[in-house]
This record gives structure tokens, C-alpha cells and sequence, in this order.
């Protein structure tokens, strides 16, 4: 098959392009700046030298867009001309040249920022922020003027782990090795992520089989993690101890407050989601736990 990846060079891409060439698949790569350069306005010129180069191919694996968190006035206007309009004007282009399956990498946070509920595809999208809302209007759109003349294939992860993950990942990666103990052995909070090679691996089945086509398919690994459960997962990756003590709860109270309610949620709150379907209608069970990813990722850094 073959396959155009957008986003080639991101965190996601980088690791996406060489194993789709591994198992055997023909790969454009678009890196982020070049011919689907998110840095400009696309234009009608533009568009044409997108249909050109998409001539040939069967299926895009759209992964190219403004994730992390921006700020400033513009930062709204960024989000959604890059994520929703970058994206139906590269989808409008392969439909005029003939592509056959377009894969969509949104988010679940188009559900929110977790809490008590557990998502699945039946749950109402309420996104909270700019990106999110962004990803949402993108989906609609996607579905409601190219259903009919394309496979769409829409995935909604949650945050993706890896060695080289940024955001908020990165921080956790940052707080697990420092050589300290830490006060996190009472938190029993529950949260999806997807670890990068268990997303590669969905990412490559849905670009051959016919049960993903039309579906919308959240995705997370195959268990939730506590703050305990990342923070030992890294340090055991690292070959360290987990070294992780309790603290009362008056003063994880006061631990809480002084990280502010958006550092406190991302640690200690809750992002449930529920992938059954996606793995009954796929045939798909995540291959990889956490600690085998990062201790992966973790002999590769040394090698």
C-alpha cells in the first residue's frame, strides 16, 4: 500500500514512517514544514501541489497539528486554522486526487478533562479548550463532507508516552528521575495513556482492515495507570528503585493546592476511557505494557 503520513518528523511520525516501511508499505513522508507546511496559510496554489503529490496514494495518515498549548491572542486562531481548516483543506485534496482512506488523529480530550466519567464512543464531546475544540469541529466536518467519498478512519487517543514524548509526559519523565523519593504512594487516581508503540501498531492496522473504515475508535492501552504506576514504571526503566513514600491526606491536600488545579487534575485526577469496541470491532489488544515501552526506549537511549 501506499500510504502519505503527514507530520512525519513529530514525535508520533518519526516512529510511524520507518516501521509502515518495515512491514512493507510504499511511505511519503511530509515532514512539518515543507509541503504541508503548518506554518502558513494554505492557499488554492497550494492545494494543487497537494493533489500532485497525492496522486498514487491509497491511504493519508493525518498526523500534523498544533498540539501543545500556545498562548497569546492568536493563539485560538492558530488552533483552528491548523488542526480543523489545515485539515479539511488536506483531506479536500485527497479526495480530488483519489485517495481512498483518510486516517484522522484527533484526541479524547474532544471529551473534556476526565473526572469521574468513563468515555466511550457513546459519551457527548464537551471539549474544554481551544485545541480540543479544534479537533472536535475537525471530526464533524471531516464526517459530514467526506463520509460519502472517502474511508474515514477517526482515532482518539489520550496522551502518548515514550522516551522522547513532550508536554505533560515530559514532565513526569523529569519528576521520575530525580534522585529523590517521592510523596506519590497514596494516589490512587486512574488515567488512560497509550504508549507510542501500541499506537503505531493500531495506526498500522487500520490502514489495511476494512472494519476500521467509517469508525470513529478511541484507543489506550491495555490497562489504567495511577501516578504510582507511571512514576515506577519509569524509575524501573531506569533500573531504580520506585522509592515512593505516603504522605497524610492534609498534607497531599496542601501539596495539591500549591501545584495549582491544572497541575493538580493532570497528576492526581482521573481520565478514564473505555476502548472495548475498538478492540472487538479491530480485533486489536494493545501489545506493549508501559514498562516494556520505556524500557525500550530506555536500552535505545543507551545504545
Amino acid at each position: 500500500m501506499h500510504c502519505l503520513v503527514t507530520g512525519a518528523t513529530g514525535f508520533v511520525g518519526r516512529a510511524l514512517v520507518p516501521h509502515l516501511r518495515a512491514i512493507g508499505h510504499e511511505v511519503t513522508a511530509w515532514p512539518r514544514s515543507g509541503i504541508f507546511d503548518l506554518a502558513g496559510t494554505p492557499t488554492d496554489t497550494t492545494s494543487t501541489k497537494w493533489i500532485a503529490q497525492l496522486r498514487g496514494v491509497d491511504t493519508v495518515v493525518h498526523l500534523a497539528g498544533l498540539a501543545h498549548q500556545q498562548r497569546g491572542t492568536q493563539a485560538r486562531e492558530n488552533y483552528f486554522r491548523l488542526n480543523r481548516d489545515g485539515t479539511l483543506r488536506l483531506a479536500a485534496a485527497a479526495r480530488a486526487a483519489g485517495v481512498k482512506r483518510f486516517i484522522f488523529l484527533s484526541s479524547v480530550k474532544v471529551f473534556g478533562e476526565g473526572g469521574a466519567a468513563i468515555y466511550n464512543e457513546l459519551s457527548q464531546p464537551t471539549p474544554r479548550d481551544a485545541y480540543a475544540e479544534s479537533k472536535w469541529q475537525a471530526e464533524q466536518l471531516l464526517t459530514e463532507r467526506f463520509a460519502q467519498t472517502m474511508e474515514l478512519v477517526i482515532l482518539r487517543p489520550p496522551m502518548v508516552y515514550g522516551r522522547a514524548a513532550k508536554a505533560n509526559f515530559a514532565n513526569l519523565m523529569r519528576l521520575a528521575q530525580l534522585p529523590i523519593p517521592l510523596p506519590f504512594a497514596g494516589i490512587d487516581n486512574r488515567r488512560a495513556l497509550i504508549g507510542l508503540d501500541n499506537l503505531i501498531d493500531l495506526i498500522a492496522l487500520c490502514l489495511t482492515s476494512p472494519d476500521a473504515a467509517g469508525k470513529t475508535l478511541l484507543c489506550a492501552d491495555a490497562k489504567l495507570y495511577s501516578l504510582p504506576d507511571i512514576i515506577t514504571a519509569i524509575r524501573h526503566a531506569l533500573n531504580r528503585d520506585s522509592h515512593l513514600f505516603r504522605l497524610p491526606k492534609p498534607v497531599l491536600r496542601v501539596f495539591e493546592a500549591l501545584l495549582g488545579s491544572s497541575a493538580s487534575t493532570r497528576l492526581f485526577g482521573d481520565f478514564q476511557v473505555d476502548c472495548s469496541n475498538t478492540c472487538a470491532a479491530l480485533g486489536w489488544t494493545p501489545p506493549f505494557s508501559m514498562e516494556q515501552i520505556l524500557r525500550c526506549d530506555a536500552r535505545d537511549s543507551r545504545a
